[in-house]
């Protein structure tokens, strides 16, 4: 009986062992691509199909809230001019923004505490930023190659960035 208990208790564990290591695919609402957390509750934004000029990332799809913006999520997206991202995003991530060329301002939620290595690299048109208090780290290049002239961090403007 201890032998047949010891075997059963072994398979169980090698279920539980290769089922935590499948990756959660990715899925699709509307333009967004998302991949749900290893939370089981929250999500990442990983991809947008849209042609929108004026984006609103929803703070729920599917039942999950968003609470980052993925790797590359919006790279490359030349049509966005405008992107408001919900007040549960806690992170930007690398490239999220990079080459959108048409972007012209960002404001940062107050939850986000990083922004990535990239986040909004080459974004030629974008001119301002809100940097919220919360963002405690700030990657290098994450505005590189941007055209700003202004960047309000924790209520405060600076000038001639």
């Amino acid at each position: 009986m201890k032998k047949l208990l010891s075997i059963a208790l072994v398979v169980t564990m090698l279920f539980a062992c290769v089922a935590a290591a499948v990756p959660v695919s990715a899925a699709k609402s509307g333009d967004f691509s998302y991949s749900v957390n290893d939370d089981g509750t929250t999500a990442t934004i990983t991809g947008y199909n849209g042609t929108e000029t004026d984006v609103i990332i929803p703070s729920v799809i599917d039942g999950y809230t968003i609470t980052r913006i993925g790797w590359s999520a919006f790279d490359g997206c030349t049509s966005l001019a405008s992107i408001t991202i919900p007040s549960s995003v806690t992170s930007i991530g690398g490239d999220a923004f990079r080459d959108c060329t048409r972007l012209s301002s960002v404001t940062i939620p107050e939850n986000v505490t990083s922004i990535g290595w990239g986040a909004f690299e080459n974004c030629t048109s974008l001119a301002s930023v809100t940097i919220p208090k919360s963002v405690t780290s700030i990657e290098e290049t994450a505005f590189i190659g941007c055209g700003l002239k202004h960047v309000l961090y924790a209520g405060q403007r600076k000038n001639g960035i």
